[in-house]
């Protein structure tokens, strides 16, 4: 069995016990963006973003994206939360 598939066995069984909950990155970042908003999400050098901000980049992004031929379900990222 490959990394990836023992990786995904574990993620699968932490999800049915609800000790964990898969999300797109998308999804993790629309609930940050409504629920901190105006609040800082990251400083780069003397710069500092917002969660509003940073959303309608990654927006803009993916707009972009959308524009060179990748669509929706084409994985790009895969990120995993433990809660």
């Amino acid at each position: 069995m490959d990394e990836i598939a023992v990786y995904d066995k574990y993620i699968r069984k932490y999800e049915a016990v609800g000790a964990l909950k898969v999300k797109t990155f998308g999804e993790v970042l629309e609930e940050a963006a409504e629920k901190y908003a105006d609040n800082i999400s990251f400083v780069d050098r003397s710069r500092r973003t917002t969660y509003r901000e940073f959303k309608q980049r990654v927006d803009n992004l993916s707009a972009g994206m959308y524009r060179l031929g990748l669509r929706k379900a084409d994985n790009i990222l895969r990120y995993h939360m433990l809660y």
